[in-house]
């Protein structure tokens, strides 16, 4: 591993946008976290790295990695974060979930994150309204919804 590629950085942001927690590699490995949650966040620390060039401790790569806490949602909260990318494309940003195969574009970073959010709230109402005529794709989605957001 390169001295830059060493001095990668995580965040993970709350609902509204903050920072609940950065670092890079070796604070991550220090966090007592769940073994799971460290597991993920290393795991995606590894996979960023082979995809980042760093340089300077600065990435100039054309996708961010990035943790969500919270789906800024009265009724709805996530019981852990979830990864979503962030990537500027020529005129905005688009963010994006592998896990649901959703995706927003936006004029900045943080709106694109936004309506990200307010996507995924979307699709697990309708998905919670039709669960039982769900295709197999959406059905892997709704199963994915149901174990990582809970109902307050």
């Amino acid at each position: 591993m390169s001295a830059s590629a060493s001095a990668l950085n995580f965040k993970i942001y709350s609902g509204d946008g903050d920072s609940l927690a950065s670092g890079d590699r070796e604070q991550a490995q220090s966090m007592q976290w769940s073994s799971a949650y460290y597991k993920m966040v290393v795991s995606e620390l590894n996979a960023v790295e082979s995809r980042y060039i760093c340089s300077g401790g600065h990435s100039i790569a054309p996708r961010q990695a990035i943790r969500i806490a919270s789906l800024d949602r009265a009724g709805l909260c996530l019981k852990e974060p979830i990864q979503i990318y962030v990537e500027s494309s020529g005129s905005g940003y688009i963010a994006y979930s592998v896990d649901l195969d959703e995706f927003v574009t936006s004029d900045d970073e943080q709106s694109s994150i936004s309506e990200l959010k307010a996507s995924i709230v979307d699709t697990y109402y309708i998905l919670k309204e039709d669960q039982h005529r769900l295709g197999p794709l959406q059905q892997a989605h709704w199963q994915f919804l149901q174990r990582i957001v809970s109902e307050v």
